[in-house]
C-alpha cells in the first residue's frame, strides 16, 4: 500500500507551530511578506492579510501596495506576484480605488514589471512540473516519502535548480532509498565543513544534490554502479554506430550536412541557414547517464577533463569562460580524443547543435570554433545555424514579432577608404609614418578644445579637483595615474569627438566601425611621481597563434607640453620584428622565467617574476628586451607630444614611459586615454572578450561608474571608485554618433549610421561641416557642465570640497605623494 505524500515544512526536524498574523513583527513591508518569511504558504499568507481588512477599500489598497512593493524590491518569488494579480483582476479592485483598470495597472507598473514576472513564473512552473513528472515516472508517484520517510531531508519548496539535479540523479539511479542516504551524508558533510558561502540549513540544498550526482556519475564511469535497465525509455543509445543496416541508412540521411564538398578549410554557410541538418537539442539533450556508462575515452583523457565537460553542459558560461575552457580542452587533447558521448557533451556545452550531427562534421565545427574563439561574437552571427538560439547572435528573423518583412540589411557590408580618412584628419605625412613605423602623432588634431584661457583653466581645475579627492589605496603609490577620474568632462569630450573616432577606425586593420570607449582613468603625473614602465599590451602566445589583439589600436591625447624625460617611449617599426624577437625570448627561456637585475634577484624597478606567456594581455618587457635586442631592433625613442596631439600606435609597438634616472617624472603631464574598442557582430562581445561586454560599458557610461576590469582584460588591482563621483556630469544627446561611442545608442540606429557615413565618407566638405557642428555643441556643453560640477561638488563635500577650498585659499599646486619604493608590479595599460 503506497504512502500518501506528506506535508513538507521549512522548519527544523522538530517543527514549531505555524505563525499567525499577530506573531509577526512588521517593519516597512506588507504584512503578507513577513508572514511568508515566517513560514506560511502564499495562499495562507494572503488569506491572513485579507481577513484583517475590514472594508473593500482597505483590501484594495493592500493588494495595490503589495504589487508596488514587489515590483520595487523583487524579494519574493513570482508565485506571489501571480497570486496577488489574480485576486486584483478577479475582484476588480480598481473600482474600490476609484480608478480605471488602466490607471491601476500604470500605478503598479504592470507592463514593465508585473506581467514579465508572471510570464517568467509560468515558464519556470512549467519546467518544474515537467521535472516532477519525469522523476515520478522514474521513481514512482510516492518518491518523496520513499526518499525522505522521516521528513528531515526535503525542503518545503522545490526550486527549479533543485528539481533539475534531482531529475539528473533519477536518470542515473533507480534506488530511491539509497539516494536518500547519500543526500543525508552530503548534508552532514556540508554542516561539518561549513565555511563562507555555505548554508547551515537542515534540509538538502542544490549543492548537496550536485555532489550526489557527481559521485554517482564517477562511479558509473569506473563501473562501480549498477546501470538502469536497458528497457528504460530515458536511456537512448545516441552513438552514430549501429548494427542495423536500415537504421544506419536512416542515420546517414539524417546527419548529412549541406556544406560544400571538398571544403577542408572551413565550413561554408551557403545553404546552411536552416536548422534541419544539426538541430537544436534544448529539450532533448544528450543523456548524461548514457554518456558516462558508455564512455570509451582513451586513458590519456583524465577524469578532470570529463568533469569539466559536464560542468559546462550544466550551465551557460560567458564568452571569457568559454575561451578559457576551449584552451584547456585543446591543451588536454580533448578536441579530438574524446569518445563520441563526451565529444557531444563538449560540443553542446559551447552551444553547438548536436542532436543529429555526424562526428566528423561536429569535430570540424568544434575546431573552427576553437580557431575563432576570440571572435565568437562574429562567428555566432556568421554561422548562426550552427548554434543553439541562446548561444548565437541575433539574426533578422529574431526581431520580426508581428512584423511581416525582414529588412534587407543593417549596414554591415559598408566599407570606406581608410587612407583618405586618415589623411583628412591627420595629414599625408602621418599616414606615411603610420605605414612605415606603426606609430605616429596626429599633430594638433584636438587643439580646438584648448583654445583660450578659459578652456585651459577648466581643464586644470577639474584635474586638480580629482587630485584633491584622490587617495592612496593600501598605501600604494599612484605612479602618476589619476585613478579616481573616469568620467571627467575632458575625458568625455575626447570620447565623443568624431575625428578621434575616425582616426581609430581608419588605423584598425579590420576597419571595424563599431566602437565604444572603455572607461579608464587618465594620467596626471606630478614632479616626483614614479612613472617608468615598459611593456607590450599583448598576450604573445595568443598573438603568435591567431593574431589576437592586433586590432586594438592604442592612442593617447596630450593636454600639455611634454619633454624627452616625461613622455611616451616607442620602438618604431617593431611590428615587423615582434614575431622574430619573441622567438629569441623563448629560446632564452625568458618567456617562462624572465631575468632579474641587481643583487639577490632584486630588480632595479621590481622583484616580480612572471610567466610572460600567461593568459593576461600585458607583458612587462624591461627585463627581457636585452642589449642584443636593442642592437638588432633599435632603442625606444621619445614620442614628444604637444597640447592637442594624438599619439596612435599599433599594439605590436613596444612602448613605455620616459623618466629621469630615478624613474620619476620631472614635470606635470596630463594625458587622456579614450580606449576605443571594437564591438563584434553580436553587438555584445568586444575585441578582448575577457575585458567586458558592450552592455557592461553602456551601463558604466550611463551611470558614470568605473569598472573592475581594464581594456586588456586584466583585473583592476589598483583600486577604483565603487560609485559615481558626486562632482561628475554626463554629456549626452550632442549627436547620434557621439552617443553610440559611449553606449547610449546601438550601432544599428539609422541616425548613427548616417553620421558614420559622413565622418568616414568621401565628401571632405560634408564631413568637416558635421564635425564643426558637433564640436560647437561639445564646447557649449562643456562650459555649462563645468558650472554644474562646481555647484554639485561643493554641495556634496561641504568643507572638504575642492572648489570651496579654492574660493577660500586660492589655487594651490598639488605635490607628489609617491614615496621611495623597492618593488613595483606595474600592470597598467599604456596611455591610450
Amino acid at each position: 500500500m503506497s504512502k500518501q505524500p506528506r506535508s513538507r515544512t521549512q522548519d527544523a526536524p522538530t517543527s514549531a507551530p505555524r505563525p499567525t498574523a499577530t506573531d509577526v513583527v512588521i517593519r516597512d513591508e506588507p504584512l503578507y511578506v513577513a508572514l511568508i518569511r515566517g513560514g506560511l504558504s502564499v495562499t495562507a499568507a494572503l488569506r491572513e492579510c485579507l481577513n484583517k481588512c475590514s472594508t473593500p477599500i482597505e483590501k484594495a489598497k493592500l493588494l495595490r501596495d503589495t504589487q508596488i512593493h514587489l515590483g520595487e524590491e523583487r524579494e519574493i518569488s513570482g508565485e506571489v506576484i501571480t497570486r496577488v494579480q489574480e485576486i486584483i483582476e478577479s475582484d476588480e479592485i480598481w473600482e474600490d480605488l476609484g480608478v480605471t483598470k488602466e490607471e491601476l495597472f500604470e500605478q503598479i507598473n504592470y507592463i514593465s514589471v508585473i506581467r514579465p514576472a508572471i510570464t517568467e513564473y509560468a515558464r519556470t512552473d512549467g519546467r518544474k512540473e515537467r521535472a516532477l513528472t519525469e522523476i515520478g515516472n522514474l521513481w514512482g508517484p510516492d518518491w518523496i516519502n520513499e526518499l525522505d520517510p522521516e521528513g528531515t531531508v526535503m525542503p518545503s519548496v522545490f526550486s527549479e535548480h533543485f528539481l533539475r539535479y534531482m531529475r539528473r540523479i533519477a536518470r542515473i539511479s533507480n534506488s530511491v532509498e539509497t539516494i536518500g542516504d547519500r543526500i543525508k551524508r552530503e548534508i552532514r558533510k556540508r554542516k561539518e565543513k561549513r565555511g563562507i558561502g555555505t548554508r547551515a540549513t537542515h534540509f538538502a540544498t542544490v549543492r548537496d544534490l550536485m555532489a550526489v550526482a557527481a559521485r554517482l556519475s564517477s562511479q558509473i564511469v569506473e563501473g562501480n554502479s549498477r546501470p538502469r535497465a536497458e528497457t528504460s525509455k530515458r536511456v537512448r543509445m545516441l552513438s552514430p554506430k549501429t548494427e542495423d543496416p536500415q537504421n544506419e541508412e536512416r542515420t546517414a540521411k539524417r546527419t548529412q550536412l549541406d556544406t560544400v564538398p571538398g571544403d577542408d578549410d572551413e565550413p561554408k554557410s551557403e545553404g546552411d541557414t536552416s536548422d534541419d541538418n544539426i538541430s537544436n537539442d534544448a529539450d532533448a539533450d544528450v543523456d548524461t547517464a548514457s554518456a558516462l556508462r558508455n564512455c570509451q575515452c582513451p586513458p590519456a583523457i583524465n577524469e578532470g577533463v570529463k568533469r569539466r565537460i559536464l560542468v559546462r553542459r550544466a550551465m551557460k558560461a560567458d564568452v571569457s569562460v568559454t575561451i578559457r575552457d576551449l584552451e584547456y580542452f585543446s591543451k588536454n587533447r580533448a578536441l579530438d580524443m574524446l569518445c563520441w558521448y563526451h565529444h557531444r557533451e563538449l560540443c553542446a556545452g559551447i552551444g553547438l547543435k548536436v542532436k543529429s550531427g555526424s562526428r566528423n562534421e561536429l569535430t570540424r565545427r568544434l575546431h573552427y570554433v576553437y580557431e575563432n574563439r576570440f571572435a565568437l561574437g562574429d562567428l555566432t552571427v556568421a554561422r548562426s545555424s550552427w548554434f543553439k538560439k541562446d548561444y548565437r547572435g541575433r539574426v533578422p528573423e529574431d526581431d520580426l514579432g508581428p512584423m511581416k518583412y525582414v529588412p534587407r540589411g543593417k549596414g554591415n557590408e559598408w566599407s570606406f577608404n581608410a587612407e583618405k580618412v586618415f589623411i583628412r584628419y591627420a595629414g599625408a605625412n602621418a599616414w606615411d609614418e603610420w605605414l612605415s613605423n606603426g606609430t605616429t602623432i596626429a599633430r594638433g588634431t584636438m587643439a580646438w578644445m584648448l583654445v583660450g584661457d578659459e578652456a585651459k583653466t577648466r581643464i586644470k581645475q577639474e584635474i586638480y579637483m580629482y587630485t584633491h579627492h584622490r587617495r592612496r589605496v593600501n598605501g600604494s603609490p599612484n605612479y602618476g595615474w589619476l585613478r579616481n577620474s573616469y568620467h571627467s568632462l575632458i575625458q568625455q569630450i575626447a570620447r565623443l569627438d568624431p575625428v578621434y573616432y575616425a582616426l581609430v577606425v581608419a588605423a584598425r586593420p579590420d576597419g571595424n566601425y563599431r566602437q565604444i570607449s572603455f572607461p579608464y582613468y587618465m594620467k596626471a603625473a606630478l614632479p616626483g611621481d614614479y612613472t617608468f614602465f615598459q611593456h607590450l599590451d599583448l598576450n604573445m602566445r595568443r598573438y603568435i597563434e591567431c593574431r589576437q589583439g592586433m586590432n586594438r589600436i592604442q592612442t593617447s591625447l596630450t593636454l600639455n607640453q611634454e619633454s624627452p624625460t616625461n613622455c611616451t617611449m616607442v620602438l618604431p617599426g617593431f611590428h615587423r620584428h615582434i614575431v622574430e624577437w619573441w622567438g629569441k625570448v623563448k629560446s632564452r627561456g625568458h618567456d617562462i622565467n624572465p631575468p632579474s637585475a641587481g643583487k639577490s634577484g632584486k630588480a632595479e624597478f621590481g622583484n616580480i617574476k612572471r610567466n610572460q606567456e600567461h593568459d593576461g594581455n600585458m607583458h612587462r618587457t624591461d627585463r627581457i628586451y636585452l642589449p642584443e635586442d636593442k642592437e638588432a631592433y633599435g632603442e625606444l625613442v621619445p614620442a614628444i607630444c604637444g597640447p592637442g596631439d594624438i599619439r596612435i600606435s599599433k599594439p605590436e609597438i613596444l612602448h613605455g614611459s620616459s623618466s629621469n634616472s630615478q624613474g620619476r617624472a620631472e614635470s606635470k603631464r596630463w594625458v587622456v586615454n579614450p580606449w576605443f574598442v571594437g564591438i563584434q557582430e553580436d553587438h555584445s562581445t568586444l575585441d578582448i572578450p575577457e575585458s567586458a561586454t558592450w552592455e557592461v560599458l553602456s551601463n558604466a557610461h550611463r551611470d558614470l561608474l568605473a569598472l573592475s576590469t581594464t581594456p586588456s582584460g586584466q583585473n583592476n588591482v589598483h583600486g577604483f571608485p565603487r560609485g559615481r563621483f558626486a562632482g561628475s556630469i554626463a554629456l549626452r544627446g550632442l549627436s547620434a554618433l557621439s552617443d553610440a561611442l559611449v553606449g547610449a545608442r546601438r550601432w544599428t540606429d539609422p541616425d548613427v549610421l548616417e553620421e558614420r557615413n559622413l565622418v568616414l565618407g568621401e565628401d571632405d566638405a560634408a564631413a568637416w561641416e558635421y564635425i564643426n557642428k558637433v564640436r560647437g555643441k561639445l564646447m557649449a556643453a562643456w562650459e555649462e557642465g563645468f558650472e554644474k560640477i562646481k555647484r554639485w561638488e561643493q554641495a556634496a563635500y561641504g568643507e572638504t570640497s575642492y572648489f570651496r577650498k579654492l574660493e577660500l585659499e586660492g589655487e594651490v599646486e598639488p605635490t607628489s605623494e609617491d614615496a621611495p619604493r623597492e618593488d613595483i608590479d606595474e600592470d597598467d595599460e599604456m596611455e591610450g
